[in-house]
C-alpha cells in the first residue's frame, strides 16, 4: 500500500481535477436518481465548502418533474484560494408507478345509471397532480341486461400507470305482479 499525499504550493483551484477537488478540498458533486413524489428535488455540493471558496450552479440545480437535469456547479476561489473550476453531475428523477383500477357497479334493469369511478389500488398520486383519467362503459347507449366493460384510461408524464378494466352489470328485472 502506497499512501499518497498531496502537497499544495499553488492555491489554484483551477488547476485541480474533480478528483482532487474531492481529495484535497473534500467537496464533491455526485450523480442523484430519484422517484417523482411531486416535491423539488436537488444536487448540492457534498462537504464542507472553505472559507474563501463559493459555489454557484449554472443553470439549475433542481428539478420536480420526471426527466434528467444536467447539473454544473461553479467553484471560485477568494481570498486564500483563486480561480474557478466546475463540478458536474446528474439529477435524475424517474416516473412514480400507480396503478388504478374501475370499480365494478351492478344495477338492476330498471334502476338509475351508477356513476364510474375508479380507485388507486397501489402507489400514490402526489400532490393536485392530474391523471386525466377518462372512465367509459361499452356500449353505453344500451341499457338491456348484461355485463358491460368500464374501460379506464389514464396520462400524467410522472407517472408509470397500470389501468386495470372493471364490469357494469345491469341484472334482470324480476317482474313485480299484482293480482286483482
Amino acid at each position: 500500500n502506497t499512501e499518497v499525499k498531496y502537497t499544495i504550493t499553488s492555491k489554484n483551484i483551477k488547476d485541480l481535477t474533480e478528483e482532487e477537488i474531492k481529495d484535497i478540498l473534500g467537496l464533491s458533486l455526485n450523480d442523484k436518481t430519484v422517484t417523482y413524489n411531486g416535491k423539488e428535488q436537488s444536487l448540492t455540493i457534498s462537504g464542507t465548502i472553505k472559507e474563501g471558496i463559493s459555489v454557484n450552479y449554472n443553470g439549475t440545480n433542481v428539478g420536480t418533474n420526471v426527466g434528467t437535469y444536467p447539473v454544473t456547479a461553479i467553484l471560485t476561489g477568494t481570498g486564500n484560494y483563486e480561480g474557478t473550476t466546475t463540478l458536474t453531475a446528474t439529477l435524475k428523477i424517474n416516473k412514480a408507478l400507480i396503478s388504478l383500477r374501475a370499480e365494478n357497479k351492478e344495477i338492476t334493469y330498471g334502476d338509475s345509471s351508477k356513476e364510474l369511478t375508479y380507485t388507486i389500488t397501489s402507489g400514490e398520486k402526489f400532490g393536485n397532480d392530474d391523471l386525466n383519467v377518462v372512465l367509459t362503459r361499452e356500449d353505453a347507449t344500451n341499457n338491456n341486461a348484461g355485463t358491460y366493460v368500464i374501460t379506464i384510461t389514464a396520462t400524467n408524464e410522472n407517472y408509470d400507470i397500470t389501468l386495470i378494466n372493471g364490469t357494469y352489470t345491469i341484472k334482470k328485472a324480476i317482474p313485480n305482479y299484482t293480482i286483482p
